[in-house]
């Protein structure tokens, strides 16, 4: 029974996307973290089978977007206001990096910059 369960979540993660502008904070990366602590031994591997059952059904209702497409929404932004490819944009490294830079100041940019050269 292991195995069939081992097996479910190796065909999860093919299906799970990595996101490359997240590196070192991606969903993708921790879930395959964890799956792979879960499961040390493979498919010899004696796990509780209730749990890991929940776990794989909640994972798979995020990968198929099961709520978003259950509880459909007409506007196409958030609470902040911003569409999903500018969220996308400002959780990116490059974004929070971005935002990290801009809340220096004048001074702070200044002096990274002539520690750059």
């Amino acid at each position: 029974m292991s195995a069939m369960r081992y097996r479910q979540f190796m065909r999860l993660l093919e299906e799970w996307p990595v996101d490359k502008s997240k590196a070192g904070r991606n969903i993708a990366e921790l879930i395959r973290k964890k799956v792979a602590d879960g499961f040390r031994q493979g498919e010899h591997t004696t796990v509780d089978f209730e749990k890991c059952d929940r776990a794989f059904e909640s994972l798979q209702k995020i990968n198929t977007d099961f709520y978003k497409k259950k509880y459909f929404r007409e506007a196409k932004k958030g609470a902040t206001g911003l569409d999903a490819a500018m969220c996308s944009y400002v959780t990116s490294n490059e974004g929070i990096k971005q935002m990290n830079e801009e809340n220096k100041g004048m001074i702070g940019r200044l002096l990274g910059k002539i520690r750059k050269k």
